[in-house]
């Protein structure tokens, strides 16, 4: 047992001699490396698909046999006093695995195992009391949450190869959701699990190198800054707060409650003042109660579950809405924080609009596609064709950004213009998003997207321009972007997962590499939408943070226009500030 468990550690390096190829020292190399790695992946496509096969086969047998360990070792917990030293021990041989199964399993094969093993952090969390017990708890914690988003987005921090993998992986997928035929779908979905595999090798070493603790989030963090991390488990929510001195409190909160609560919120949204009030206030009182926001003015928040649907910025505290006393900013897990904070790509000072599309546009080279056609057919059997917005964004950013900005309006916004776009300082989508909720679709990354120019056509006649998926925003390269706004309905919304967040359009272009992203949780009006636009860029213009600049937007609409969170509270800002 022991021989065959140790013998794990050289698949990797198996799969790193296969794909590993010379460093250039320049960026002018990367279309050479490309097309290295497609030549010599086509020259041993056969070889390394059964090396793929066999090492699939035989680390399920060794996950199996150190899953069974594992289990062993939470069932022991039980009948001990120090049953918090066996549940860290057997969530600590699960994180192990995981590691070594990471390195050969493509993106499905990794969702199922995390799926399958939440058991070891939920038990963890149950066990946690003591202060170290606390601190070991958050640093695991903070390793396990999101543990797929920041797999698939660990190439931003390594070597060159591993990005124009990456890029070559993002194009398959791009090309997967427009396939046509049944035989260029296998291909490519083949394609891309042995593209995955190989990409998942080499980050073996980097992921197990990139562990991060509270202390590096505490050293990012300034002394008016506290990060709030919340966990969903079956048995509750559990908060972890930390401040700039490595103060940390863990907390559990009344998950029924909260659920409720939110549910109530989302459908009364633009119901009384009053009523919205009385239920943000619970929501208050069950949060923060426990968290000490003295001498605080900017809050950082993880959320987790049905807490990624809400806007915490309209808790109400009885007197106060939230964000009238502390800026807001959300960050998909502290390991995300972290990174954001490491990566320092420059940007150019391009401003790109996609502004009120003709939805209605014909359009003569449409292209049929059974994958995206999931999608276009489940928009047909919706019957609601996307309507043509009643402002126009573009001219706020035009009057504001002048020969700096590139508008793409009517019938210019379409899904052809759209991906020739190089990486954007600012990229604003001023446009109809939408979740679909038919469970015909197993792959969450096809149930959101965005509607451009001829998106309504296509629905008609169930082809595919013009309807853009998640599954190709997220193959796009906007890791030189610092800003990406989605003035659209619903553009936070999405598949929600225990310790993974929401896998909406938000999460397609975090992975796209953009640093900071503004979207709506739910359909904003139209008036709304164009008034906080308009202060949000301006405030942008006079210096302020991404996240200063949004608040500011909104406290003007506070005070100035209507206090009720529906028309303020949709939009929400992500990323790094």
């Amino acid at each position: 047992m022991i021989k065959k468990a140790s013998s794990l550690i050289l698949i990797p390096l198996l799969f790193i001699g296969c794909a590993k190829k010379t460093q250039p020292k320049t960026n002018k190399h990367q279309t050479k490396i490309e097309k290295d790695i497609k030549l010599k992946y086509k020259h041993t496509n056969i070889y390394q698909q059964r090396v793929n096969d066999f090492y699939y086969k035989y680390a399920t047998e060794v996950m199996y046999e150190k899953s069974y360990e594992a289990s062993i070792l939470l069932d022991y917990a039980k009948f001990y006093p120090n049953r918090y030293l066996y549940i860290k021990k057997a969530f600590d041989k699960y994180s192990q695995m995981q590691y070594g199964i990471f390195s050969i399993f493509d993106s499905t094969q990794k969702e199922q195992y995390m799926q399958e093993n939440r058991k070891y952090i939920y038990a963890l969390f149950n066990a946690t009391k003591t202060k170290p017990q606390i601190e070991e708890t958050f640093n695991r914690w903070l390793n396990y949450k999101r543990t797929l988003f920041n797999d698939e987005n660990g190439f931003l921090l390594s070597n060159r190869v591993m990005r124009a993998k990456k890029k070559i992986i993002d194009r398959k997928k791009r090309a997967l959701a427009r396939a046509s035929t049944q035989k260029e779908i296998e291909t490519l979905q083949q394609d891309i699990k042995n593209f995955e595999r190989s990409l998942s090798a080499d980050k073996y070493e980097y992921s197990k190198r990139f562990f991060i603790a509270y202390q590096d989030i505490s050293s990012i963090l300034k002394e008016n800054e506290l990060y709030i991390d919340f966990a969903k488990t079956k048995e509750g929510y559990f908060c972890f707060t930390l401040d700039k001195n490595q103060n940390i409190t863990f907390n559990r909160v009344d998950k029924k409650q909260i659920d409720k609560t939110i549910k109530t919120i989302q459908t009364i949204t633009n119901r009384y003042i009053k009523e919205a009030k009385k239920n943000y206030g619970k929501l208050y009182n069950l949060i923060f109660k426990n968290i000490n926001l003295k001498n605080k003015t900017s809050l950082i928040i993880s959320p987790d579950g049905l807490l990624n649907t809400i806007p915490f910025e309209a808790f109400y505290n009885g007197k106060n809405y939230l964000i009238e006393k502390l800026n807001i900013r959300y960050i998909p897990s502290g390991k995300e924080f972290v990174k954001l904070y490491k990566n320092n790509n420059t940007s150019n000072d391009k401003v790109i609009v996609f502004s009120n599309p003709s939805f209605g546009l014909e359009q003569n080279n449409q292209n049929r596609s059974q994958l995206k056609g999931t999608t276009i057919e489940a928009l047909y059997k919706r019957d609601i064709p996307f309507e043509n917005l009643k402002t126009d964004e573009s001219k706020i950013i035009k009057r504001l950004y002048g020969a700096k900005s590139k508008i793409y309006k009517g019938d210019q916004a379409s899904e052809t213009n759209f991906f020739n776009i190089k990486s954007p300082k600012i990229l604003h989508l001023s446009t109809h998003g939408f979740y679909l909720t038919d469970k015909t679709i197993l792959n969450p990354m096809l149930k959101a997207g965005i509607a451009l120019s001829g998106a309504n056509e296509s629905i008609k006649n169930k082809k595919g321009d013009g309807i853009v998926t998640a599954l190709e925003l997220s193959g796009m390269d906007l890791s030189h972007t610092e800003l990406v706004v989605l003035s659209a309905c619903e553009t936070g919304v999405g598949k929600l997962e225990d310790g993974e967040g929401v896998a909406g359009i938000n999460k397609a272009f975090m992975k796209a590499g953009a640093k900071y992203v503004v979207m709506s949780l739910w359909s904003v009006p139209a008036h709304s939408t164009e008034e906080l636009m308009t202060r949000f860029y301006e405030n942008l213009q006079r210096g302020q943070s991404y996240s200063e600049a949004l608040r500011g937007a909104k406290i003007w609409w506070i005070e100035h226009k209507n206090s009720h969170p529906y028309f303020w509270g949709g939009f929400v800002g992500s990323g790094r500030d």
